[in-house]
């Protein structure tokens, strides 16, 4: 955009008129002056009031400000488009999604295993090098470019467009265990709160309950020739349910989800608190305790140690999902605490991993003690040290205890369900937006394209040819030179255009008035070509669309379920929770380091994330002679400062993050589980396993022939000088060289 500082100047238009660049004046001042200055057009005089039949004459009016919107993803926020109400709507969605079931029963029995403090050490670099700057650039890209997954990894590289799909696909089998491990919580929750003198697996094995009274589990896939199907009761009772909680929660879009996550986060961080307050005052919670924080040295050179730290970190945190980048999608492209924000929440995750630890081994420690064991044969993972052994050791304590753990358990599993939801609901209304036109952005302007012709909707600024173009806010514009581009930087926002001449300025209604009656019609009177919703008036509005999609979703998955509750169900679910999520996990976060580290490469990645993440008064115009120091401002947070030192002091370091640290962890992570799963694992049955290859490499395979069959050049890849900020030329300031 034309500078308001520069003095005026004379341009000729593309009807050999004068035009004034860099002086603003009202619009009806302007249009005033068309209609008395007549030119030579055919061999006879038109008025510029007539002008418009002839030539495109770009103008942002009211009339045009509900139309589709522009296509700078740099420049505009996309206006119709849900935003999170507040910053902490967006911490607690995003946290929830992070905080999990696996930070309660995975992570303190994989600490205690693999070294105690040695793990922790290990856990917390992979968190640093590979884990959050992964999850950091998908919140980025997500923010940056308004959309979905899909849309995003479309900018970055048209043949990375799959990695979407497979965090859509994963997420699809993922939510439809994960309700299912929600109700047998609820189950607990439920006959707990029935028995206020003792719970009623107090007097029997914890093991044998489970399995029997809970989840009638048959004794293998096909015990004894034939295949359970049978469900009880209680469980499909229990799964609907929680489907019914989570569509509740949903229904309203982001906005509710938003208000019920303040509960489901903060109450969990108070229950475990209150349970680690009781649990380690136990007999034997110390040797619990002991064995989950001794440091063990050895196992730092153990790369088991390595697998289990880096898997499960990325496992907790989740890069490679797409709900980072779907839930960032609704902030504002301006928002000024995106790092805050991310570094608040990897460290809140992993934060709660290592308190729920205390409270893990406190009671780990205490039931050794009682039955004479060692801490090592007591401990277990998953399931077993959820729904066996804690229920055995809340046996001996008040029932409240037991309401405690469990509503934790199940306010964990809600919260990631939201997330993944949600996630879903972005997929599915960023295609509704793209078919119909409708609700993929904020307000457009009416402009000239190409060179000349018919007038037509687009928000791209002009291109190269036409008439005058008028830019501004609201009721004001600004004459700008023919072939002009309006779109400005999200650093450098058009300030509310006056009349700098007379230092007045023109109201809404005034200037409406005083525009010719063709500028002020309906877009489809003056163009020819319907609104979008003219376009496609079967299509519901966007909440309507919004609630029916949340609706099916719901009901879809809750009906694939019920699979899980059958006495067959739990084998299913041990398979596809380990074969789908390992797979399709490790695979997206390897490919998404290849994306950043080699595609879009680090200069070009370094920029993006200084452009949303930097000091606010930083942008790429800047002289690149100019110290990054004097380009900071009292405006700015000290982790603002922070990143802007670190990505333009200690490039290389994020350079080898990017390109060796990230992918080697990843990689090896991947490879190290497939050679497991090759040569050790122990397998259900000869159909399950099958059926858990089938559906890991499905997405693997689909991806591949996706990436190779793919014509990069519809959306083309990063130019060589550009960042994967439209228009953000790289300098030596902002590439950090």
């Amino acid at each position: 955009m034309v500078s308001l500082k520069q003095p005026p100047t004379e341009a000729k238009s593309s009807y050999n008129m004068p035009v004034v660049v860099g002086v603003t004046v009202p619009v009806g001042d302007q249009h005033a002056a068309n209609f008395q200055s007549p030119v030579k057009h055919g061999g006879r005089d038109v008025t510029p009031a007539l002008q418009h039949q002839l030539q495109p004459m770009p103008i942002q009016t009211p009339a045009a400000a509900a139309m589709k919107p522009a296509a700078d993803e740099r420049s505009e926020n996309k206006q119709d488009r849900p935003q999170w109400t507040s910053r902490y709507d967006f911490i607690f969605v995003l946290m929830g999604y992070a905080i999990g079931i696996g930070n309660l029963w995975r992570f303190p029995y994989l600490c205690g295993k693999h070294g105690g403090g040695a793990f922790l050490f290990v856990y917390l670099f992979c968190l640093a090098f590979c884990a959050f700057p992964l999850f950091l650039l998908e919140l980025v890209i997500g923010q940056n470019y308004q959309s979905g997954p899909v849309e995003c990894y479309r900018r970055l590289h048209p043949k990375f467009e799959g990695l979407a799909y497979i965090a859509a696909y994963m997420n699809t089998w993922v939510l439809s265990y994960y309700q299912m491990v929600i109700a047998w919580g609820l189950v607990f929750f439920v006959r707990s709160f029935g028995w206020f003198s003792d719970v009623p697996w107090a007097d029997t094995d914890t093991k044998e309950y489970f399995e029997k009274k809970v989840l009638d589990r048959a004794d293998s896939f096909n015990a004894h020739g034939a295949y359970h199907w049978s469900a009880p009761a209680h469980l499909l009772l229990a799964v609907v349910a929680s489907w019914v909680i989570t569509y509740l929660c949903l229904v309203r879009g982001i906005h509710s989800a938003g208000r019920v996550a303040y509960f489901t986060v903060i109450t969990p961080f108070v229950l475990i608190f209150v349970l680690l307050c009781k649990t380690a005052a136990l007999e034997g919670a110390g040797s619990g305790i002991v064995y989950y924080l001794k440091p063990r040295l050895e196992y730092v050179f153990d790369p088991a140690t390595w697998s289990a730290a880096c898997g499960q970190i990325l496992f907790s945190l989740s890069p490679g999902t797409g709900a980072a980048t779907a839930l960032a999608s609704y902030n504002k492209r301006d928002y000024p605490h995106l790092f805050q924000d991310a570094l608040a929440i990897s460290l809140t995750n992993s934060g709660f991993s290592i308190l729920s630890g205390f409270v893990v081994f406190s009671v780990v420690g205490n039931l050794a003690h009682s039955e004479g064991l060692s801490v090592d044969a007591v401990a277990q993972e998953g399931a077993g040290l959820t729904f066996v052994v804690f229920p055995k050791a809340l046996a001996s304590m008040p029932t409240i205890f037991s309401w405690f753990f469990f509503f934790t358990l199940v306010l964990l599993g809600l919260d990631s369900s939201f997330a993944w939801v949600q996630t879903l609901i972005t997929y599915i209304m960023d295609y509704y937006a793209g078919v119909s036109g409708v609700g993929s952005g904020g307000g457009a302007v009416v402009s000239g394209g190409g060179g000349g012709g018919a007038e037509q909707v687009s928000g791209s600024g002009g291109g190269g040819g036409g008439g005058e173009q008028v830019s501004g806010s609201g009721s004001e514009a600004q004459v700008l030179p023919s072939g002009s581009d309006t779109k400005t930087s999200r650093l450098d926002p058009p300030a509310r255009l006056e009349n700098v001449v007379t230092g007045t300025s023109t109201n809404r209604s005034t200037a409406a008035s005083a525009l010719p009656a063709a500028a002020t019609a309906p877009v489809t009177e003056r163009t020819g070509q319907p609104q979008p919703e003219e376009l496609h008036p079967e299509f519901p509005s966007q909440s309507q669309l919004r609630q029916r999609v949340t609706l099916i979703l719901c009901a879809t998955l809750g009906l694939t379920s019920l699979v899980y509750a059958t006495r067959n169900g739990v084998h299913i679910l041990e398979v596809v929770d380990h074969y789908c999520p390992t797979y399709c996990l490790l695979f997206s976060a390897f490919l998404e380091f290849v994306l950043f580290g080699y595609v879009v490469g680090p200069e070009r990645t370094r920029a993006l994330v200084l452009e949303l993440c930097g000091p606010p008064d930083r942008t790429a115009t800047h002289d690149e002679n100019s110290s990054s120091t004097e380009r900071s401002t009292s405006s700015s947070t000290p982790l603002q400062r922070f990143v802007l030192r670190f990505l333009t002091k200690n490039k290389r370091t994020f350079d080898l993050c990017l390109r060796f640290v990230g992918p080697l962890l990843s990689g090896g992570v991947l490879l190290v589980s497939f050679v497991s799963d090759c040569f050790f694992r122990e397998y259900h049955s000869l159909v399950l396993e099958l059926f858990g290859w089938a559906i890991a490499l499905l997405p693997i395979v689909a991806f591949c022939f996706h990436a190779y069959f793919c014509d990069q050049n519809s959306e083309g890849p990063l130019k060589e000088n550009a960042s994967p900020i439209k228009g953000v030329v790289l300098t030596k300031s902002n590439a950090g060289v």
